[in-house]
């Protein structure tokens, strides 16, 4: 028998209103011809709501007996009831997986209370307070809307046996009274009723913006009050920084003038370089005991400054970064230090080791150019070094300067 249709709908009140409705929140007594015929409306959908003229229906109560029992593998069983309506209707019982039965407190294995399904070789059996359902058994159902492939169904959510046939009257009787009193009549809110659930909903929307505004505030006090910390804490570092720097300095000077002939530390200092020929500056590092001893140049320094180039014994040396090598050869290199400088003006020429070709300089100045020319490393400073090849005038007011005290 084809289900009725449901009565005209009325004026379907907005979502904010449907706490107000008596069947909203309500196990909705309902036959299975009134639960097909409940209707969809435009801008409900996803939100489980059907509508008996305009009552919103999310929660059915039946009462009916069971005219076929089926089992769908191992998530689900089937219960089609009929009550006499002119309708069936399916009623589907979720079972728990393995996962879920091993963890759960409980013995029972599907997500009702008090039903169990008890498989079995050849068939299996579904149980409600420990007694088997069977085919005429009359129940009383309460389930939540659904559907499958279009057609409507249920999903079993409390379910309890009805024992004698003055139980199942009352119960008829029941629905009966249901009908008459809340759905055969639209559901009507007064203007007062209106105005007082929307005042809720706008009381609500308030609340919401309050705490939306006070959880940002307290974001954003907090970010505010990590970021002062943070810049209390890069501030004593820096101070920190600059407190080992002075003591650092103060250190290295104290130990330059105490050891005069022989200073003391890893120093990579700014020397300027300066080639006689067009004033360019090089890269220098001086380094002190370091296990470097002998002096470098880089294979392009010696090559841009035409200094021809001579073998040298095959030891290998120490490099700035403490890697042994062998030099691919050496060069002669002559220079002269600056007039400002407290050393007298003289040509100074020795054997420079070529540097490997990713050596991080351009002249490296070992331990026995400081000890040879009895320099000190004062404040962190250096005289300016002149390595050329001097010009003949240059050269000959050179020559006649005396030599370096020792």
């Amino acid at each position: 028998m084809t289900p009725r249709a449901s009565a005209p709908p009325a004026h379907i009140y907005p979502a904010h209103c449907f706490t107000a409705s008596p069947t909203y929140n309500a196990w909705v007594k309902l036959t299975a011809a009134d639960v097909h015929a409940l209707r969809a409306e435009p801008g409900f959908e996803g939100q489980n709501v059907l509508f008996h003229l305009n009552h919103p229906v999310r929660y059915v109560r039946l009462v009916a007996a069971i005219v076929a029992i089926d089992d769908l593998g191992p998530r689900y069983t089937l219960l089609t009831i009929d009550d006499g309506s002119g309708a069936t209707i399916e009623i589907k019982i979720t079972r728990l997986d393995t996962a879920q039965s091993a963890n759960s407190t409980s013995p029972l294995d599907t997500e009702v209370e008090n039903v169990k399904v008890k498989a079995q070789l050849g068939g299996f059996d579904v149980l409600v307070d420990g007694k088997i359902l069977d085919i005429g058994t009359v129940i009383k159902a309460r389930c939540t809307l659904g559907s499958f492939r279009g057609v409507r169904q249920l999903e079993l959510k409390r379910v309890a046996l009805v024992h004698t046939t003055d139980e199942e009257a009352q119960a008829w009787a029941d629905l009966a009274d249901f009908k008459q009193d809340v759905l055969s009549k639209p559901w009507v809110l007064t203007s007062a009723e209106l105005k007082n659930l929307e005042d809720e909903v706008n009381g609500e929307r308030r609340k919401l913006r309050e705490r939306v505004r006070r959880r940002q505030e307290y974001e954003a006090k907090k970010a505010e009050k990590r970021r002062r910390h943070e810049e209390r804490v890069e501030k004593r570092r820096r101070k920190e920084e600059e407190k080992i720097t002075r003591a650092s300095s103060n250190a290295g000077q104290a130990e330059a003038h105490s050891q005069p002939s022989s200073p003391n530390g890893l120093f990579k200092s700014r020397w300027e370089i300066c080639i006689v020929a067009d004033k360019r500056t090089a890269r220098a590092m001086v380094l002190l005991d370091t296990g470097m001893v002998p002096n470098m140049i880089s294979s392009r320094w010696a090559e841009e400054l035409g200094l021809t180039k001579e073998s040298c014994r095959g030891d290998s040396v120490c490099g700035v970064d403490g890697t042994p090598f062998s030099p691919p050869g050496q060069v002669p290199v002559s220079w002269y230090f600056d007039e400002s400088t407290h050393v007298p003006a003289r040509v100074f020429t020795a054997p420079f080791l070529i540097a490997p070709q990713d050596a991080p300089f351009d002249f490296a100045l070992g331990e026995l150019f400081f000890k040879e020319h009895g320099l000190l490393v004062v404040n962190r400073s250096a005289p300016v070094l002149h390595f050329a090849k001097p010009s003949a005038g240059e050269l000959q007011q050179l020559q006649q300067t005396p030599p370096t005290s020792r």
